[in-house]
């Protein structure tokens, strides 16, 4: 709680376990930025269902641009599910300039789902409710994943059911050998 909007967090150089990054604020032009200091970070998700997690984030910037005098100052690897997972209502975020391999699933996924947003009895119209706005993904590399590569959204968009996605940025992503073309 004190870290405000506009802040930077360092994430120090080493080998790290499963990381996740859950209700920060950031505000539009003020990010909270989480970045590699002092060279690369490694974080081994050591078979977790996911290696970081931005979870209800709100502008949030997640690079590997540390001066590491690497392309992609963080890696992650060895998940069971995703490298990197961004749900449960975070918008606004911008994932760059990361290395992610190894994983049984998804390198990257953006997408809140139903279940987190409706109450305990399944009620609400999700797509009224709530609207994902602004991920960003580039710059990163995806190599030797499961299935997808990068999956941003719903593959269940049609019924009403989940929630929309505006301003959607996928760009300079280097992927290769994905378990799904």
């Amino acid at each position: 709680n004190t870290v405000v909007a506009g802040d930077t967090v360092c994430l120090e150089a080493g080998l790290r376990s499963a990381l996740e990054i859950r209700n920060f604020r950031g505000a539009t032009g003020k990010p909270i930025t989480f970045v590699n200091s002092g060279g690369k970070v490694r974080v081994d998700a050591n078979r977790n269902w996911a290696g970081i997690y931005l979870k209800n984030d709100e502008f949030v910037r997640l690079t590997g641009e540390g001066g590491s005098g690497n392309t992609y100052g963080i890696e992650v690897f060895n998940a069971s599910s995703h490298g990197i997972r961004e749900g449960s209502k975070s918008r606004y975020n911008e994932i760059d300039h990361i290395e992610i391999h190894d994983v049984r699933a998804l390198g990257i996924h953006s997408k809140t789902v139903i279940t987190e947003i409706t109450d305990a009895n399944g009620n609400g119209t999700v797509r009224d409710e709530w609207t994902q706005y602004g991920p960003s993904v580039h710059h990163n590399y995806v190599h030797d994943t499961g299935r997808s590569g990068v999956y941003i959204g719903s593959s269940f968009y049609t019924g009403g059911k989940e929630p929309v996605l505006e301003d959607v940025e996928i760009a300079y992503n280097r992927v290769e050998r994905t378990g799904l073309k």
